[in-house]
C-alpha cells in the first residue's frame, strides 16, 4: 500500500508528522530483556496512548501486534486482543488524531515505513528496523539495542512522557545515527543467526502458522560431524567472544548466503 493510499485509508493529516505505537503482546515476557520504565507492557501502552491523545500536533497510529491472530488461533481464544481491550476499558473513545490498526488488518506493517516519522516501543525488534531507515525510535526500557547511539532512551517515565508531549520537535536521525542502526541490524540479522543443517524448521502458511521440523541427521556420524552443532559447541566451550558470529564459524560463503536472504526481504520503503 502506497503512502498516499495509506494516509487516505487512515485519515492522516498530511500536514502533521506521524508516530506509530507498536504494542507488545501484553502478557509477553516483559521482564526477560531488561528493565522497564513502567510496571508492565499494559501500563506503558495506556500511558503512551494517553500522551498521544493529549498531543494533537501529531498523527498517531496504534498498530496492534499481528501475532495476536495466530496466537488466538492456536490457543482457541476468541474476542478482541488484550491490547484493544485495555485501551477500550481504560481510555475509551479515541480522538480523531489517534488511529488503531487491528491485528487482523490487511495493512502490512512494512507499508507503515512509508508514513512513519517516529517509532514507539519498549524494546521490540521494530526499533532496529525503523532506526535503520532513519526514523527516530523512542524506547521505554532497556533491552538489546538501546543506548547504542541510535535510539532515544529515557531514564524515567516522566522524561519519556515529556518527550511524547513534544514529539513533533524531534528531528530525523542523522546519517551517523542511521549508520549505527544499520551496523547493528547487520550484526543482529546477518551475523548472529545460526544456520541450521542438522535439522530444519519452518512455519507453514496456515491460520496457526504450524511449526514443522525435519531431522536431516540420520546416523550417529551425521550428528557427530554436523557443522552447525560443531560450530556452536566450539563457541560455547572454547571461544571468549561474547556473540556467536556466522562469519567466524562458517566463513564468507555462509555469510554471503545470509546477506542474500536479507536482501530478499521487502524493503518497506
Amino acid at each position: 500500500m502506497g503512502a498516499t493510499e495509506l494516509r487516505q485509508r487512515l485519515q492522516l493529516d498530511a500536514r502533521k508528522k506521524t508516530a506509530v505505537i507498536f504494542p507488545h503482546i501484553l502478557w509477553d515476557g516483559t521482564f526477560f530483556w531488561g528493565t522497564d520504565l513502567f510496571r508492565n507492557y499494559e501500563e506503558w501502552l495506556i500511558e503512551t496512548v494517553r500522551a498521544a491523545c493529549r498531543n494533537d500536533q501529531v498523527n498517531w497510529i496504534i498498530n496492534l501486534h499481528p501475532a495476536n491472530v495466530v496466537k488466538n488461533q492456536r490457543d482457541g481464544v476468541h474476542g478482541a486482543p488484550s491490547e484493544a481491550v485495555a485501551i477500550q476499558t481504560q481510555i475509551g473513545r479515541l480522538p480523531p488524531h489517534v488511529h488503531v490498526i487491528p491485528a487482523d488488518s490487511e495493512i502490512n506493517t512494512f507499508s507503515l515505513f512509508r508514513v512513519m516519522d517516529y517509532c514507539l516501543t519498549v524494546r521490540g525488534t521494530i526499533g532496529i528496523e525503523a532506526a535503520s531507515f532513519g526514523i527516530p525510535v523512542l524506547t521505554a526500557g532497556t533491552g538489546r539495542y538501546d543506548r547504542k547511539g541510535f535510539t532515544i532512551d529515557s531514564d524515567s517515565p516522566e522524561e519519556y512522557l515529556q518527550r511524547l508531549a513534544n514529539l513533533q520537535r524531534i528531528p530525523p536521525l542523522s546519517p551517523e545515527q542511521r549508520e549505527l542502526a544499520e551496523r547493528f541490524a547487520y550484526g543482529a540479522f546477518v551475523l548472529r543467526p545460526l544456520p541450521l543443517t542438522t535439522f530444519t524448521q519452518e512455519f507453514q502458511r496456515d491460520a496457526k502458522a504450524t511449526w514443522r521440523i525435519r531431522i536431516n541427521a540420520v546416523t550417529k556420524e551425521d550428528w557427530l560431524n554436523a557443522p552447525d552443532l560443531k560450530a556452536f559447541a566450539a563457541w560455547t566451550a572454547e571461544s571468549s567472544a561474547p556473540d556467536f558470529l556466522v562469519s567466524a564459524a562458517f566463513g564468507s560463503e555462509t555469510l554471503a548466503q545470509g546477506e542474500m536472504r536479507l536482501a530478499e526481504l521487502p524493503s518497506g520503503v
